[in-house]
């Protein structure tokens, strides 16, 4: 039998999730429990320290745990700590969670002994999505206590919705990471885009090899670092096609084109009109608004 800390776990008849808030003077501590669910833990306040045994680790707002049985953990040292605790039946995978890809689904339906660091967080949630996952956990909450018609929908349906959120914050870090090593041959990018550009020039200032680089422009910004180039002299091509009355020619030298037979073409493939006929537009809708 579950121990009392489960006495909420719903029925077989619904959908296997509980939810637990518990704010600081509620939270066992100093306790070691050893789980008989799976646990996903959101930090909403406060700080502690996560213990597995003789290991420990510290805790802050935002943070979220993964946990499964038989695992053994307690809360030390907390100060001001609040958690909302979801508990649930890591051997009855939501479908739609299966299907969706996120990496966090792996760690939070292992099928078998889990490999991951139970002891730290699997996350962070960005603070900006802080009260949208409280309220979703709240909501969560409150449909496992009534039994409510279409239940067995709104459960899974909003459990889904949080994992999305959590699975998003590890990407929101993952993005800035990726954006502060691409930093330095973006910003050469935008300064030299009328000079001929080496790539392993590009994959020196950000300290990785090209493949590396490429992995990460692709990921970055959905494009290669020559597409990216591309598009940096497009737009330059199209402020000069508005601001000046600069000929095709000396605007295909200044936006780093060999010529203008070239910049003809690279324009049209991306923009679907010939430099003139961009400009002549331009100039039809200033009119207009005059």
């Amino acid at each position: 039998m579950p121990n009392s800390k489960y006495r909420n776990y719903p029925s077989p008849d619904r959908f296997p999730l509980a939810v637990k808030l518990q704010e600081h003077e509620s939270v066992e501590t100093d306790v070691f429990h050893k789980l008989d669910y799976s646990e996903l833990v959101f930090v909403t306040n406060g700080t502690a320290e996560h213990r597995i045994g003789s290991q420990k680790y510290p805790l802050q707002r935002n943070d979220i745990l993964i946990l499964h049985p038989p695992t053994e953990h307690a809360y030390f040292e907390c100060r001001n700590f609040e958690i909302f605790t979801i508990i649930f039946d890591s051997r009855v995978p939501v479908p739609a969670l299966e299907a969706a890809g996120l990496w966090i689904v792996e760690q939070l339906y292992p099928h078998g002994v889990s490999t991951f660091d139970q002891l730290q967080p699997i996350t962070q949630i960005p603070d900006y999505d802080h009260d949208l996952c409280a309220n979703l956990v709240r909501r969560l909450s409150y449909e496992t206590h009534r039994n409510r018609l279409g239940v067995n929908v709104m459960i899974p349906t909003m459990f889904t919705e949080l994992v999305v959120y959590l699975a998003r914050g590890k990407l929101h870090e993952e993005e800035k990471d990726r954006l502060w090593l691409l930093q330095s041959p973006v910003e050469y990018l935008n300064s030299h885009f009328r000079e001929k550009i080496d790539v392993r020039k590009l994959a020196k200032l950000a300290g990785m090899s090209e493949r590396t680089l490429f992995r990460h422009f692709d990921r970055m910004f959905g494009m290669s670092p020559n597409n990216y180039l591309r598009k940096i002299r497009i737009q330059k091509a199209e402020e000069l096609l508005r601001k000046t009355h600069y000929e095709i020619n000396e605007i295909a030298v200044k936006c780093g084109f060999c010529d203008s037979s070239h910049f003809c073409r690279v324009f049209h493939s991306v923009t679907g009109e010939t430099p003139l006929q961009f400009r002549s537009g331009y100039q039809r809708k200033d009119f207009s608004v005059r």
